[in-house]
């Protein structure tokens, strides 16, 4: 039964960080960059080699004028996705 119990809260973390990720997206099309790149920053943190989080923090730092920054976590994120060369 443990492994079972594993499996399922691994997808409850994955659905948890999906709905945060969609918050992220959210807050830029509401303008708010600013809280987009402190949500991203947060999830770059507990999740540093995930992509999908890598492209949120690319996506908040493009819309705050970070051009340079931005281009570093588009970079890592296109690195960490399935299939990247290594």
């Amino acid at each position: 039964r443990a492994p079972e119990h594993g499996r399922m809260n691994s997808a409850v973390a994955a659905t948890a960080l999906r709905a945060r990720i969609t918050q992220g997206f959210e807050l830029l099309r509401r303008g708010r960059a600013d809280l987009a790149r402190q949500l991203a920053d947060d999830l770059v943190a507990a999740h540093p080699g995930h992509p999908d989080v890598l492209f949120l923090q690319c996506e908040a730092l493009l819309e705050a004028g970070d051009a340079h920054a931005a281009l570093q976590a588009i970079e890592a994120a296109a690195a960490a996705a399935p299939g990247a060369p290594a």
